[in-house]
């Protein structure tokens, strides 16, 4: 069997966006997989073309794949400035899914990696027919690249220490880029954030919540898709530090949501996951999100038999 792609050009309002879909090789099961990358510039085949492979054996049980690339990114048209965990490009997935319906395409599985996690998690509440997320490594805070020290030593440091970090990484020759100007006002307001936090537990007199950091808008996605008992999938490595926030978020409101569900799996797989730059890694991952899809194209065919 050979698997054929397509590239798409998809209308969103950055512009165009170049995507590739593949079609099922097998009879279709009516099940696409949306597929999104991480931040940094990755176009949508993925390193060492994972993402083609992916495709690939999808397509050898019947599911479509779409894989896009970002606006500014690859061939797709418009500009990027930041990959901010809190502004993912929701936008680009919505019209992934438009194309994919009208090849007949009802369910769904969205898959990310990073940036692209948030993505497909900002994006799940309002697709409808959604099957499962798959997130690799998706950040429980809402910072951009390169915002994750600033973002822990605004909620866990001292004063001193985040204006130490803030002098350190504030150069005056960029106050002329746009970009950075954007990151020092967003490492900014990510400090007066977590001391209005903590300003609040003190005057009502209330215990502090114990992750303030968990970005609230990724705890309400993730509980809706508990709610909802749509298939949720974590995946992290070890020896990272999205991994250690990970298991930090589980000991307040977020562990409150996804302890004891179902519908939530979590993997803690040796090494580093992030990025996914060795190819074993990727193998595991794809074998790994291949199974995922699988099943819930079988629990799609159990649904109709019943």
């Amino acid at each position: 069997m050979i698997f054929t792609q397509e590239p798409v050009v998809l209308a969103t309002s950055p512009g165009p966006v170049v995507a590739m879909v593949t079609e099922p090789c097998a009879p279709s099961v009516g099940l696409g997989v949306v597929l999104f990358s991480p931040g940094g510039y990755t176009i949508s085949s993925q390193r060492n073309r994972w993402g083609t492979k992916l495709a690939d054996q999808l397509s050898r049980i019947g599911i479509h794949t779409i894989r896009l690339d970002y606006r500014g990114i690859g061939d797709s048209a418009g500009e990027i400035e930041t990959f901010a965990h809190e502004l993912p490009f929701v936008g680009e997935g919505t019209a992934a899914i438009s194309e994919l319906r009208q090849r007949g395409v009802e369910d769904f599985v969205l898959i990310g990696q990073c940036f692209g996690a948030r993505t497909a998690l900002a994006l799940a509440p309002d697709v409808e027919g959604l099957r499962g997320v798959f997130a690799i490594s998706p950040s429980m805070r809402d910072t951009g690249r390169g915002e994750g020290n600033a973002s822990k030593l605004a909620h866990a440091g001292t004063v001193r220490e985040y204006l130490s970090h803030a002098a350190a990484v504030f150069d005056p020759k960029t106050l002329k880029d746009r970009g950075a100007r954007r990151r020092y006002w967003r490492m900014a307001k990510t400090f007066i954030k977590a001391r209005m936090t903590k300003l609040r537990s003190v005057v009502s007199r209330r215990p502090p919540d114990a992750t303030p950091w968990v970005s609230r808008g990724l705890l309400d996605q993730v509980t809706m898709l508990v709610d909802r008992r749509i298939a949720l999938t974590f995946v992290y490595g070890a020896d990272e530090e999205d991994s250690d926030d990970f298991l930090a978020a589980k000991r307040g409101w977020f562990g409150g949501v996804i302890d004891g569900s179902k519908t939530v799996e979590e993997h803690l797989l040796p090494g580093r996951v992030h990025n996914l730059g060795r190819v074993d890694v990727q193998n595991q991952l794809v074998e790994m999100m291949v199974a995922f899809a699988g099943r819930r194209a079988n629990e799609m065919t159990g649904a109709v038999r019943s």
